[in-house]
């Protein structure tokens, strides 16, 4: 029964305000992810040719043709 003990000693040790610990956890999480994505749209955006609005259709960006050498 030692393992009951450990594990009720563990239990009785953690009490205490455990949502400030996952608050913390969770705004650093969250403004990880957060400057993630920005980076992430920030460099998409040259580079994309479909881009998704936010009602979910699909925008074709369509850019003129590069001219050719001896083109009018």
């Amino acid at each position: 029964m030692r393992i009951n003990n450990v594990l009720l000693e563990c239990y009785v040790a953690n009490t205490g305000p455990k949502w400030e610990r996952a608050c913390s956890r969770k705004r650093w999480i969250s403004g990880y992810m957060c400057g993630l994505t920005h980076r992430i749209r920030e460099q998409a955006r040259s580079h994309s040719f479909d881009r998704v609005s936010t009602v979910g259709t699909v925008l074709r960006v369509r850019y003129p043709p590069t001219p050719t050498p001896g083109s009018p």
